[in-house]
């Protein structure tokens, strides 16, 4: 199989600038944003859990998210104990796809960046996702970056039908414990 848990690291070890713009201020608590990320990433490992990173247009949740990606991938413990997927939806080609239960997913693998999962047993479904990962002994996670494109999908009669999508692909997630972290703009979802 090529789609390994070092492809994906690799893959996200390329993501964003290596140095930063602009100095990270610490939290309130004296802790950074990827520090509680990853604080909830490693509370999460058993039993899944969801998180959502909300920034307006152009307040750099990209750039932060491919950062915090970054650095997710060279840390040690992180490498040894998931299998990350991350997805930029705004490259999915999810022009002409069916509106049914495989949309999300079929979003997600066309949009990852580690083009070593497409034609892999565990693009199939996010189910095969999670039964490769334990194949493994490791925790699926996915990471995805601007869950709001899906929003250009919703046209007319459309619009109840990508959110029930969202909604019971939420409910997969759960369901098969896995960890999602993802971007989007307030007031999209």
């Amino acid at each position: 199989m090529s789609f390994t848990p070092e492809t994906s690291l690799d893959s996200m070890s390329r993501l964003g600038r290596k140095t930063g713009l602009l100095e990270r201020n610490r939290l309130e608590n004296g802790n950074t944003l990827f520090g509680k990320v990853l604080s909830f990433i490693n509370s999460k490992k058993e039993k899944g859990g969801l998180l959502t990173i909300l920034g307006h247009p152009s307040a750099g949740k990209t750039t932060e998210f491919n950062r915090i990606a970054r650095a997710l991938s060279s840390n040690e413990s992180f490498a040894n104990e998931f299998l990350p997927l991350f997805t930029e939806l705004q490259n999915a080609e999810l022009a002409g796809v069916e509106f049914d239960e495989k949309f999300i997913w079929q979003g997600i693998v066309s949009g990852s960046i580690d083009v070593e999962i497409h034609g892999e047993k565990p693009s199939e479904s996010l189910e095969s996702f999670c039964n490769y990962s334990r194949e493994l002994n490791r925790s699926p996670i996915l990471l995805i970056d601007t869950l709001d494109i899906l929003m250009l999908h919703q046209v007319n009669e459309k619009e109840v039908e990508v959110a029930k999508l969202w909604a019971d692909f939420l409910q997969t997630i759960i369901d098969n414990n896995v960890t999602l972290v993802w971007t989007c703009r307030p007031f999209e979802w």
